[in-house]
């Protein structure tokens, strides 16, 4: 277990009469949600696949307030058999990186360009300045390996490494940690830094050749490094949020990321299959929140069914470490983020 406080609660939210709020799910139908808030433009943003003109696109939307997350969007980059990609723009995040935005993203390989039919290879764009609605421009691919749900860790050793899903040869998805000589290049070989081995993280159908760690986004608190992951099936009812943390200054050791032997956030108060994290501050930057997927009811067979985005915010105990709690309850009203404007939207 990772070092914490175990008698830490996570305090009731309480909203004011009269007092702007919000409720989950706060959209619907978006899975593998991206949500950061930018200090410098003043705005929050979010990402989402869709499909534009025949095409799958990866959109980013902006927001002065929480509440109304998708104020105004534009396509970031359609996929186009020009790019060798085509179809199935997964789990895109996009990432400040000193004065550029970079989104990060899996999508199928075209066969025509020799890959296996459905190959998924991840992906990077560049922004054209640092408002993310300017625009992106395609950057390549990551690397050939099959690799999935990227995401960027900005160490305090100052280098940038990427963490994402990768299909083993043994059929199981374990994390993975790269170091990149930019934020649009790899280089060095990857480390194992995860796979599923407790209980909770190995449910039926889970628990075999299809035992999955994926997800990753990290948070730093009080001089400490945790990754969030997700495991099970992401329709499954038992898909939930586990934490590891870097115990050690190295990043690229796998014996130094301890995965704590309890998740963090499971299935609860109506609330299903709550995973496939991010992390944001909020304006006054005095607060963190999360936004998670969840399915809003009971899905025995695991079948394929909308996923909703959800937000709720995330506390420290006295040694630094994260509490979530609970899901929030569907439709329970919760106070905006400290800072936000509270609905007095309004475009640039």
């Amino acid at each position: 277990m990772l070092l914490k406080d175990a008698d830490f609660r996570v305090p009731e939210a309480d909203v004011a009469p009269g007092m702007p709020f919000y409720t989950n799910p706060l959209v619907n139908d978006m899975p593998d949600p991206m949500v950061t808030y930018d200090p410098i433009n003043g705005y929050y943003y979010s990402l989402g696949a869709r499909f534009d003109e025949g095409g799958k696109s990866v959109w980013v939307y902006r927001s002065k307030t929480l509440a109304n997350l998708r104020r105004e969007g534009r396509a970031a980059l359609c996929l186009r058999e020009e790019y060798g990609l085509y179809d199935c723009a997964w789990a895109s995040e996009m990432h400040r990186i000193g004065d550029r935005w970079y989104i990060y993203a899996a999508a199928a390989c075209h066969p025509s360009r020799g890959y296996a039919e459905r190959a998924m290879r991840t992906f990077v764009m560049a922004s054209r300045t640092d408002e993310p609605l300017d625009g992106f421009d395609y950057a390549g691919l990551l690397g050939d390996d099959a690799i999935i749900d990227a995401t960027v860790l900005r160490h305090r050793d100052g280098r940038l490494y990427l963490c994402a899903s990768r299909l083993f040869e043994d059929d199981r998805q374990k994390l993975i940690l790269q170091p990149m000589a930019s934020p649009t290049r790899l280089t060095g070989e990857p480390v194992c830094l995860a796979r599923a081995v407790y209980p909770w993280e190995r449910v039926p159908p889970y628990d075999g050749e299809q035992c999955i760690n994926e997800g990753p986004f990290f948070i730093e608190n009080a001089g400490r490094t945790f990754c969030v992951y997700s495991f099970n099936g992401c329709w499954s009812d038992d898909y939930g949020l586990g934490i590891l943390e870097l115990v050690g200054d190295d990043p690229m050791n796998p014996h130094a990321w301890v995965k704590d032997d309890v998740p963090w956030l499971v299935k609860g108060n109506g609330v299903y299959a709550p995973g496939h994290a991010s992390f944001f501050r909020s304006p006054d930057r005095k607060e963190l929140y999360v936004a998670y997927h969840a399915v809003l009811a009971h899905n025995p067979d695991d079948r394929p069914v909308p996923r909703h985005c959800c937000v709720q915010r995330v506390c420290f105990d006295s040694t630094g470490f994260p509490h979530v709690g609970k899901p929030v309850p569907r439709g329970e009203a919760l106070p905006l983020p400290g800072g936000d404007e509270g609905g007095r939207d309004r475009k640039a």
